[in-house]
């Protein structure tokens, strides 16, 4: 059975089980806690018919089976990225009602003030025939 190059922790306990034996997942000894790098935490996967393994679960922003390599920020802050895209769009969304309701104010303002005035100017007529 081989190890996947990538292996997360949800992996862990798909892996951690065996065909020909029983084999469950303990946390590494202080000496092989060196196995996995960039603060990865180190698990030992103990199986009767084969020798111990290593597993790493990566801490944010780390892959492989080791933690040795970088996650593409694209990957990384997909989720992010994805909800400042949608608060973008509903800021947006607010900023266009604002402005019409706005828009829709002043037209009606205009068209008050105008009949207003169009009432006035008839009534200076009349009183001035």
């Amino acid at each position: 059975m081989q190890i996947p190059k990538h292996i997360s922790i949800e992996d862990i306990t798909a892996t951690s089980t065996s065909t020909t034996g029983t084999s469950h997942l303990v946390k590494c000894a202080e000496k092989e806690k060196t196995f996995c790098v960039n603060g990865g935490e180190c698990f030992m996967v103990k199986d009767l018919s084969n020798p111990s393994r290593y597993l790493c679960k990566c801490q944010p922003g780390f892959t492989g089976a080791r933690c040795t390599e970088n996650v593409p920020m694209k990957v990384q802050n997909q989720e992010k990225a994805e909800e400042l895209y949608q608060k973008r769009v509903l800021t947006i969304t607010g900023i266009c009602i604002a402005l019409l309701v706005v828009g829709i104010m002043c037209v009606v303002a205009y068209c008050k003030t105008k009949k207003q005035r169009k009432k006035l100017h008839d009534r200076l007529r009349q009183s001035l025939r």
